[in-house]
Protein backbone atom coordinates (compact mmCIF):
# COMPACT_ATOMS: atom_id res chain seq x y z
CA UNK A 1 0.00 0.00 0.00
CA UNK A 2 1.05 3.27 -0.97
CA UNK A 3 2.35 5.86 2.05
CA UNK A 4 0.28 8.86 2.35
CA UNK A 5 2.40 11.72 1.34
CA UNK A 6 1.49 15.18 2.62
CA UNK A 7 -0.20 18.52 -0.18
CA UNK A 8 2.49 20.75 -0.22
CA UNK A 9 0.96 24.87 -0.51
CA UNK A 10 2.22 24.60 -4.29
CA UNK A 11 0.30 21.33 -5.12
CA UNK A 12 -2.69 22.81 -3.09
CA UNK A 13 -2.84 25.92 -5.23
CA UNK A 14 -2.25 23.81 -8.32
CA UNK A 15 -5.15 21.84 -7.73
CA UNK A 16 -7.44 24.88 -6.91
CA UNK A 17 -6.32 26.17 -10.41
CA UNK A 18 -7.08 23.30 -12.34
CA UNK A 19 -9.64 21.37 -11.09
CA UNK A 20 -12.86 23.15 -12.52
CA UNK A 21 -11.41 22.13 -15.74
CA UNK A 22 -8.92 19.42 -15.65
CA UNK A 23 -10.05 16.02 -16.38
CA UNK A 24 -9.64 12.99 -14.24
CA UNK A 25 -6.64 11.48 -16.26
CA UNK A 26 -4.87 14.71 -16.64
CA UNK A 27 -5.21 15.64 -12.79
CA UNK A 28 -4.28 11.82 -12.39
CA UNK A 29 -0.66 12.75 -14.15
CA UNK A 30 0.00 15.95 -12.98
CA UNK A 31 -0.31 15.03 -8.84
CA UNK A 32 0.90 11.30 -9.36
CA UNK A 33 -1.38 10.62 -6.91
CA UNK A 34 -4.90 8.43 -7.14
CA UNK A 35 -7.75 9.87 -8.38
CA UNK A 36 -9.61 9.15 -4.74
CA UNK A 37 -7.25 11.30 -2.77
CA UNK A 38 -7.28 13.80 -5.55
CA UNK A 39 -11.25 14.17 -4.82
CA UNK A 40 -11.06 13.92 -1.41
CA UNK A 41 -8.42 17.05 -1.24
CA UNK A 42 -10.60 18.86 -3.75
CA UNK A 43 -13.70 18.12 -1.49
CA UNK A 44 -12.09 19.30 1.56
CA UNK A 45 -11.20 22.50 -0.68
CA UNK A 46 -14.65 23.48 -1.24
CA UNK A 47 -13.55 22.83 -4.95
CA UNK A 48 -16.57 21.83 -7.59
CA UNK A 49 -15.80 20.60 -11.28
CA UNK A 50 -17.25 22.32 -13.99
CA UNK A 51 -20.00 19.64 -14.55
CA UNK A 52 -20.22 17.67 -18.20
CA UNK A 53 -22.83 14.57 -18.94
CA UNK A 54 -19.61 12.31 -17.69
CA UNK A 55 -15.99 12.24 -17.64
CA UNK A 56 -14.82 8.08 -18.66
CA UNK A 57 -11.32 8.87 -18.73
CA UNK A 58 -10.62 7.88 -15.29
CA UNK A 59 -11.35 4.65 -16.54
CA UNK A 60 -8.17 4.50 -18.87
CA UNK A 61 -5.96 5.20 -15.45
CA UNK A 62 -3.99 3.03 -13.69
CA UNK A 63 -5.37 3.73 -10.51
CA UNK A 64 -6.63 0.79 -8.06
CA UNK A 65 -10.38 1.39 -8.06
CA UNK A 66 -10.15 2.27 -11.60
CA UNK A 67 -9.52 -1.87 -12.09
CA UNK A 68 -11.85 -2.36 -9.54
CA UNK A 69 -14.67 -0.89 -11.90
CA UNK A 70 -13.56 -1.88 -14.64
CA UNK A 71 -13.93 -5.29 -13.02
CA UNK A 72 -17.28 -4.65 -12.25
CA UNK A 73 -18.47 -2.72 -15.46
CA UNK A 74 -16.96 -6.56 -17.46
CA UNK A 75 -19.48 -8.24 -15.72
CA UNK A 76 -22.87 -5.79 -15.49
CA UNK A 77 -22.35 -3.05 -18.05
CA UNK A 78 -23.17 -3.31 -21.80
CA UNK A 79 -20.02 -1.31 -23.60
CA UNK A 80 -20.91 -0.82 -26.87
CA UNK A 81 -18.15 1.23 -29.58
CA UNK A 82 -19.57 4.30 -28.08
CA UNK A 83 -21.10 4.37 -24.75
CA UNK A 84 -21.75 2.57 -21.41
CA UNK A 85 -24.99 0.91 -20.14
CA UNK A 86 -24.80 -0.05 -16.81
CA UNK A 87 -27.49 -1.62 -15.04
CA UNK A 88 -27.96 -3.33 -11.82
CA UNK A 89 -30.30 -4.31 -9.20
CA UNK A 90 -31.94 -1.29 -7.27
CA UNK A 91 -31.06 -2.38 -3.60
CA UNK A 92 -27.47 -1.43 -5.08
CA UNK A 93 -28.39 2.38 -5.92
CA UNK A 94 -25.80 3.98 -4.22
CA UNK A 95 -23.18 2.09 -5.57
CA UNK A 96 -24.43 2.92 -8.66
CA UNK A 97 -24.35 6.43 -7.72
CA UNK A 98 -20.95 5.72 -6.42
CA UNK A 99 -19.69 5.16 -9.86
CA UNK A 100 -20.69 8.17 -11.38
CA UNK A 101 -19.21 10.35 -9.19
CA UNK A 102 -16.04 8.31 -10.45
CA UNK A 103 -16.82 9.58 -13.81
CA UNK A 104 -18.04 12.75 -13.36
CA UNK A 105 -21.79 11.77 -14.16
CA UNK A 106 -24.53 13.88 -14.50
CA UNK A 107 -26.70 11.75 -15.81
CA UNK A 108 -29.82 10.89 -14.75
CA UNK A 109 -30.50 7.29 -12.40
CA UNK A 110 -33.59 5.60 -14.14
CA UNK A 111 -35.26 3.44 -12.42
CA UNK A 112 -38.12 0.57 -13.23
CA UNK A 113 -38.87 -2.89 -12.80
CA UNK A 114 -36.44 -3.03 -9.56
CA UNK A 115 -33.51 -1.84 -11.37
CA UNK A 116 -31.37 1.00 -12.15
CA UNK A 117 -29.55 1.62 -15.05
CA UNK A 118 -27.38 4.66 -16.06
CA UNK A 119 -26.08 5.14 -20.12
CA UNK A 120 -23.04 7.60 -20.90
CA UNK A 121 -21.43 8.56 -24.10
CA UNK A 122 -17.61 9.14 -24.68
CA UNK A 123 -16.68 7.44 -27.96
CA UNK A 124 -12.45 8.05 -27.67
CA UNK A 125 -12.78 7.08 -24.55
CA UNK A 126 -14.97 4.09 -24.71
CA UNK A 127 -13.41 2.62 -28.22
CA UNK A 128 -9.85 2.79 -25.99
CA UNK A 129 -11.06 0.69 -22.81
CA UNK A 130 -12.55 -1.76 -25.31
CA UNK A 131 -9.05 -2.22 -26.94
CA UNK A 132 -7.68 -2.35 -23.76
CA UNK A 133 -9.67 -4.72 -21.83
CA UNK A 134 -9.88 -6.51 -24.95
CA UNK A 135 -14.24 -6.09 -24.95
CA UNK A 136 -16.34 -7.50 -27.73
CA UNK A 137 -19.67 -7.52 -28.89
CA UNK A 138 -21.82 -9.82 -27.08
CA UNK A 139 -19.40 -10.18 -24.22
CA UNK A 140 -21.44 -13.31 -22.95
CA UNK A 141 -20.41 -14.98 -25.43
CA UNK A 142 -16.91 -13.24 -25.99
CA UNK A 143 -14.43 -13.38 -23.06
CA UNK A 144 -11.56 -11.02 -22.85
CA UNK A 145 -8.16 -12.57 -23.71
CA UNK A 146 -5.99 -10.25 -23.86
CA UNK A 147 -5.80 -7.70 -20.43
CA UNK A 148 -3.49 -5.61 -19.67
CA UNK A 149 -0.53 -6.43 -17.02
CA UNK A 150 -1.53 -6.00 -13.85
CA UNK A 151 0.51 -5.72 -10.35
CA UNK A 152 -0.80 -7.19 -7.14
CA UNK A 153 -2.94 -4.45 -6.37
CA UNK A 154 -4.62 -3.68 -9.23
CA UNK A 155 -5.48 -7.59 -9.39
CA UNK A 156 -6.97 -7.37 -6.01
CA UNK A 157 -8.79 -4.68 -7.24
CA UNK A 158 -9.91 -6.04 -10.66
CA UNK A 159 -11.21 -9.28 -8.57
CA UNK A 160 -13.20 -7.02 -6.51
CA UNK A 161 -15.06 -5.78 -8.83
CA UNK A 162 -15.64 -9.04 -10.47
CA UNK A 163 -16.78 -10.55 -7.42
CA UNK A 164 -19.09 -7.74 -7.11
CA UNK A 165 -20.60 -8.04 -10.26
CA UNK A 166 -21.11 -11.75 -10.71
CA UNK A 167 -20.00 -13.36 -7.84
CA UNK A 168 -21.69 -14.35 -4.38
CA UNK A 169 -20.13 -14.33 -1.26
CA UNK A 170 -21.54 -16.90 1.47
CA UNK A 171 -20.50 -17.19 5.24
CA UNK A 172 -22.15 -20.07 7.72
CA UNK A 173 -20.21 -19.70 10.50
CA UNK A 174 -16.59 -21.34 10.18
CA UNK A 175 -17.25 -21.87 6.28
CA UNK A 176 -16.92 -19.12 4.17
CA UNK A 177 -17.26 -19.25 0.32
CA UNK A 178 -16.65 -17.05 -2.72
CA UNK A 179 -18.22 -17.98 -5.78
CA UNK A 180 -17.98 -16.26 -9.09
CA UNK A 181 -20.33 -17.90 -11.99
CA UNK A 182 -20.09 -16.97 -15.89
CA UNK A 183 -20.74 -18.23 -19.02
CA UNK A 184 -19.46 -21.24 -20.43
CA UNK A 185 -17.15 -19.34 -22.80
CA UNK A 186 -15.38 -17.06 -19.76
CA UNK A 187 -13.64 -20.47 -18.26
CA UNK A 188 -10.50 -19.04 -19.69
CA UNK A 189 -10.46 -15.88 -17.51
CA UNK A 190 -11.73 -18.07 -14.56
CA UNK A 191 -8.75 -19.68 -14.98
CA UNK A 192 -6.70 -16.60 -15.47
CA UNK A 193 -7.70 -15.67 -12.25
CA UNK A 194 -7.11 -18.84 -10.42
CA UNK A 195 -4.14 -18.72 -11.83
CA UNK A 196 -3.31 -15.44 -10.70
CA UNK A 197 -4.89 -15.87 -7.17
CA UNK A 198 -1.84 -18.55 -6.96
CA UNK A 199 0.64 -16.20 -7.94
CA UNK A 200 0.07 -13.18 -5.32
CA UNK A 201 -1.80 -15.88 -2.65
CA UNK A 202 0.14 -19.04 -3.19
CA UNK A 203 -3.25 -20.53 -2.98
CA UNK A 204 -5.83 -21.27 -6.00
CA UNK A 205 -10.33 -21.81 -5.80
CA UNK A 206 -11.30 -24.60 -7.18
CA UNK A 207 -13.12 -24.58 -11.14
CA UNK A 208 -15.98 -26.41 -12.42
CA UNK A 209 -18.53 -26.60 -14.87
CA UNK A 210 -22.62 -26.80 -14.44
CA UNK A 211 -25.31 -27.14 -16.31
CA UNK A 212 -28.24 -24.44 -14.48
CA UNK A 213 -31.88 -25.21 -15.64
CA UNK A 214 -33.74 -22.17 -15.46
CA UNK A 215 -37.78 -21.26 -16.40
CA UNK A 216 -39.05 -18.22 -17.65
CA UNK A 217 -42.30 -16.73 -17.21
CA UNK A 218 -43.27 -14.62 -20.12
CA UNK A 219 -46.18 -11.79 -19.77
CA UNK A 220 -48.45 -14.11 -21.26
CA UNK A 221 -48.04 -16.39 -18.76
CA UNK A 222 -46.44 -19.09 -20.98
CA UNK A 223 -43.38 -20.48 -19.44
CA UNK A 224 -40.19 -21.29 -21.43
CA UNK A 225 -37.32 -23.62 -19.90
CA UNK A 226 -33.63 -24.35 -20.61
CA UNK A 227 -30.21 -24.65 -19.72
CA UNK A 228 -27.49 -22.62 -18.94
CA UNK A 229 -24.15 -23.63 -19.20
CA UNK A 230 -22.11 -22.46 -16.52
CA UNK A 231 -18.27 -22.23 -14.95
CA UNK A 232 -17.26 -21.38 -11.56
CA UNK A 233 -14.67 -20.52 -9.42
CA UNK A 234 -15.28 -21.52 -6.25
CA UNK A 235 -12.90 -19.64 -3.29
CA UNK A 236 -13.50 -21.73 -0.02
CA UNK A 237 -10.30 -21.48 1.87
CA UNK A 238 -10.89 -19.46 4.90
CA UNK A 239 -7.31 -18.41 5.05
CA UNK A 240 -7.26 -16.94 0.89
CA UNK A 241 -10.61 -15.10 1.72
CA UNK A 242 -9.22 -13.70 4.59
CA UNK A 243 -5.92 -12.38 3.12
CA UNK A 244 -8.25 -11.09 -0.08
CA UNK A 245 -10.37 -9.30 2.41
CA UNK A 246 -7.35 -7.64 4.14
CA UNK A 247 -5.76 -6.61 1.10
CA UNK A 248 -8.93 -5.25 -0.53
CA UNK A 249 -9.26 -2.99 3.52
CA UNK A 250 -5.45 -1.95 2.83
CA UNK A 251 -6.10 -0.40 -0.57
CA UNK A 252 -9.17 1.19 0.63
CA UNK A 253 -11.59 0.62 -2.46
CA UNK A 254 -14.61 1.20 -2.90
CA UNK A 255 -16.60 -1.99 -2.70
CA UNK A 256 -20.56 -3.40 -2.55
CA UNK A 257 -20.46 -3.26 1.89
CA UNK A 258 -23.32 -5.79 1.43
CA UNK A 259 -21.68 -8.67 -0.04
CA UNK A 260 -18.45 -8.24 1.62
CA UNK A 261 -19.95 -7.42 4.97
CA UNK A 262 -21.36 -11.30 5.23
CA UNK A 263 -17.24 -12.05 5.72
CA UNK A 264 -17.55 -10.63 9.11
CA UNK A 265 -21.32 -11.65 9.84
Amino acid sequence: MRKYIKWSEDELSKLSELYSKSTSSELIKIFDRNYTAITKKASVLGLKKDMKKSDCSVLLSEDNQTFYWMGFLLCDAHISDRRIQLKISNKDVVHLEEFCKYVNSSNKIKDFDNVVRVNMGDKKVVQKLRIKFDIKDRKTYNPPINLPNMNKEQFISFLAGIIDGDGCIYNNGNYKQISIGMHRNWLPFLEYLNKNLLIYFGNSGTLYNYDKKYNITQNNGSVSSGTSEMSYLRISKNKLIKSLWNEINCLNLYVLERKWNIINS
